[in-house]
């Protein structure tokens, strides 16, 4: 998967490989498709694979693998935005105490 590619396009992309190879007379099973696909994800994407592979067969179909993949990049995110708002929130009050710390070294009155 290219690092800047988000899942959708990866998805895209890879369904494009697909089609050309069908288009030149290879048909690739259903199964080897969803296992190429899981196999060009990065390692952040292991325990995806692992709870993929532990499903039961009739569950293990492509239109399934695609919603959770664009559903799990998603839930990534949110997490993301929401610890980016955490560390700017820990950073700012980080910033004020410094700041009080030093008007009250200097003998300035805090406000």
């Amino acid at each position: 998967m290219d690092p800047s590619d988000n899942m959708v396009a990866h998805i895209a992309k890879f369904e494009e490989l697909v089609l050309r190879m069908q288009q030149l007379n290879v048909k690739p099973d259903v199964s080897s498709i969803m296992v190429k696909l899981l196999d060009t994800l990065p390692e952040e994407y292991d325990s995806l694979r692992q709870a993929w592979w532990a499903r039961p067969d009739e569950q293990q179909t492509l239109e399934n693998l695609v919603a959770l993949l664009t559903s799990n990049e998603k839930r990534r995110q949110y997490q993301n935005r929401k610890q980016d708002g955490m560390a700017l929130a820990a950073a700012q009050v980080t910033s004020q105490v410094k700041s009080d710390r030093k008007d009250g070294a200097s003998g300035a009155r805090p406000k």
